[in-house]
């Protein structure tokens, strides 16, 4: 086979994946202890549980909101926290396109609108972590605080913007930037949900 014929075969092969891919859609349902919240965005799979202060969960790329499950028993004792199935992902529904950040985003936006939850502190995990910057841009009064677990500030992911948009002198908000390696250590709690409104960290937990 010829180096031309083999450029031909994968474009044809690249292209029939993304038929493929796009043409795999899916319906939402309810999962994992959740409901589906309908949205301006797409019918979503949300799980809320507890009262207190909103605490918002944003699961990575791939995951769901049942990737929680070894922590949330001890933040619903004093925080009302709400999972959400990102677009695509758990019970959320997966529509033909329609993934970018920016929508997701709204997605968050909207089932916090449909709660009744005017701010949050927002945990994200990856890709959530990106999810909870867009959110930001989109909607900096809602921020309480923002928790980013294994989201790297690279060139297309700068986390300066956010001094901007969130402040306490220009919006009442505070702003919590916190790089971690791992969520599950004994004391996490501890050390992502301090009283101070500014902290920067970038060591394991």
């Amino acid at each position: 086979m010829t180096v031309g014929a083999a450029i031909i075969l994968c474009i044809v092969a690249l292209a029939l994946n993304t038929f493929w891919v796009d043409s795999k859609t899916r319906a939402a349902s309810p999962r994992d202890g959740g409901q589906i919240v309908e949205t301006g965005v797409v019918p979503a799979n949300v799980k809320a549980e507890g009262a207190g202060p909103a605490l918002v969960l944003l699961h990575g790329f791939g995951a769901a909101l049942d990737w929680w499950d070894d922590i949330t028993s001890d933040l619903i004792s004093d925080h009302r926290v709400i999972r959400i199935d990102l677009i695509g992902h758990g019970g959320t529904e997966a529509p033909r396109s329609g993934y970018a950040i920016q929508r997701q985003a709204a997605l968050v936006s909207a089932i916090l609108d449909n709660l009744s939850v005017d701010r949050a502190t927002v945990i994200g995990h990856s890709m959530g972590g990106e999810v909870a910057t867009a959110l930001a841009e989109l909607k900096p009064e809602r921020i309480q605080r923002l928790i980013f677990i294994d989201v790297p500030p690279t060139v297309g992911n700068t986390f300066s913007i956010l001094g901007m948009h969130i402040s306490p002198r220009s919006s009442g908000s505070s702003c919590l930037i916190s790089i971690a390696t791992r969520p599950f250590a004994a004391d996490w709690r501890k050390d992502l949900l301090p009283g101070l409104p500014y902290r920067k960290t970038l060591s394991p937990i």
